[in-house]
């Protein structure tokens, strides 16, 4: 059994150094089942709530004057950031693009920086 290690991280084509690793959601609708009658059947159905298919990845980076910066760049590049978890060895990856810095982010110089970005679903 390989499990995965999402070791890379890119947006936007640049690789970034994470501390930790990421964490995402692919964003896949929220799906209630109901039942309904048809003459004298109880029949299960799907009902699909696609306001919530909202893709997530939440990655945490050092405070460091370059990461600054690319924080900056991925806030003001809003709907535009595109992000690649990739693990080489368990030959996986996984794409968010569309993304954007869901909040104003609190920076503690004397811990990392957790960013979430909400958009896109992974694929």
């Amino acid at each position: 059994m390989i499990l995965i290690n999402a070791n890379t991280v890119s947006i936007n084509g640049v690789t970034v150094a994470v501390a930790g690793k990421p964490k995402w959601k692919r964003g896949a609708p929220k799906t209630t089942v109901k039942t309904a009658t048809v003459g004298a059947k109880v029949v299960p159905f799907e009902e699909v709530d696609y306001t919530e298919a909202v893709g997530s990845v939440t990655i945490s980076i050092m405070p460091t004057p370059t990461n600054i910066e690319l924080l900056e760049a991925w806030q003001d590049n809003i709907g535009k950031n595109a992000i690649r978890l990739v693990d080489t060895q368990a030959q996986f990856t996984k794409t968010f693009n569309n993304m954007t810095v869901s909040e104003d982010i609190e920076i503690d110089t004397a811990n990392p920086i957790d960013i979430t970005f909400m958009g896109g679903q992974g694929v």
